[in-house]
């Protein structure tokens, strides 16, 4: 599958397209589904993290569109541990990374 990422220089002309819109809804319910985070007020002298969404266009392998992807990702480059937040998230290994490691065990 090739992957190509589309360069959107504005939240805003994502919006006008409807095939964004859809997969920016996608991609939030399926942040809200796994609950990986929850709306908070936010704590005196803390500051608000900053996100942006990556678009990419999927395609098949004769170079036909697969779908629209978007991924809301947050900044946390500027955050210290301890400071701004004290638990770090661990991605889930895929099957084939445990057959990998099985098989060469």
């Amino acid at each position: 599958m090739l992957v190509q990422a589309l360069n959107l220089s504005h939240f805003v002309k994502a919006m006008k397209d409807d095939r964004w819109k859809q997969a920016m809804e996608i991609e939030m319910e399926a942040l809200e589904n796994n609950g990986t985070w929850t709306l908070e007020l936010l704590p005196p002298g803390k500051k608000v993290i900053g996100s942006k969404w990556i678009y990419r266009i999927k395609y098949k392998y004769d170079c036909s569109v697969k779908r629209f992807k978007a991924r809301l990702v947050i900044l946390g480059n500027n955050q210290v541990e301890g400071l701004d937040y004290t638990k770090t998230f661990a991605p889930i290994a895929k099957m084939v990374i445990v057959r990998t490691f099985l098989y060469l065990v």
